[in-house]
């Protein structure tokens, strides 16, 4: 059968093809209006291990709302990062936080999360075409980051401050991430744990993180160690045991 043929049966028989992207790998979702693109996207955690847990359902929401995208994490203890993120399917890579300016320039959209999140949009017109969704809350989203773009500048001399207005307002910590990052996370969103079981020893080095040092002054979320000895299969998606306390 020749090519024209097959072109033919195919429009006949409305077989659709797989689309590729420009880079080579299939997009995930397949869609008639949203061309074939991916964004990359630039994520750096500050913070303890702890921050990292917590900016974990930041992440996998950010990813199930852009749908076409690649999210590379930096952080500046990357082997740790790597750890907690092992196998996770949101996150493509973890880097180093000192080759962010380097790295930069490759990169559609990049957040800074430590409490705050903080978007800045290298390429609009390619955010439009692949996810208008998300693309037209952006402007909303920058609203509210601006209202309280003095506390973040001043970061973390007035945590106690957005501690207390974040307890007036009702929301803890997950929820003032989601609130400011635009996306579906809540205090029941679960914080995403897929760390490598052969690699427990990082781990082992942080016998106990918290994130009290800098979430909001009225809340603590202790992460246990999860394992020094947990076979394989204990490895995946976690809850972590997450015991709000009030000061």
């Amino acid at each position: 059968m020749a090519a024209t043929e097959v072109l033919e049966r195919v429009a006949q028989d409305g077989i659709v093809l797989g689309a590729r992207a420009a880079s080579g790998q299939a997009p995930r979702f397949a869609d008639p209006v949203i061309p074939a693109e991916t964004l990359a996207i630039a994520v750096r955690v500050d913070g303890g291990i702890g921050d990292v847990l917590l900016a974990s359902p930041l992440l996998e929401a950010l990813y199930d709302a852009l749908k076409r995208c690649e999210i590379d994490v930096f952080y500046h203890q990357p082997d740790a990062a790597k750890f907690i993120f092992s196998s996770a399917r949101f996150v493509r890579a973890v880097h180093a936080t000192r080759d962010l300016p380097r790295m930069e320039r490759q990169y559609d959209l990049t957040l800074q999360t430590l409490q705050f999140v903080r978007y800045a949009v290298r390429d609009p017109a390619k955010l439009h075409r692949v996810c208008p969704d998300f693309a037209a809350q952006l402007p909303e989203i920058s609203r509210r980051f601006d209202r309280i773009r003095g506390l973040a500048d001043r970061q973390p001399a007035l945590d106690g401050l957005w501690g207390r207005i974040c307890v007036r307002e009702g929301r803890g910590v997950l929820d003032s991430i989601g609130f400011l990052g635009g996306v579906n996370v809540t205090r029941d969103s679960e914080i995403f744990v897929a760390p490598d079981p052969t690699a427990h020893r990082i781990l082992e080095t942080i016998s106990v993180a918290t994130a009290s040092a800098t979430s909001p002054s009225t809340t603590a979320l202790t992460i246990r160690r999860p394992f020094s000895r947990a076979p394989r299969q204990n490895a995946g998606r976690w809850i972590i045991g997450d015991d709000w306390a009030q000061n």
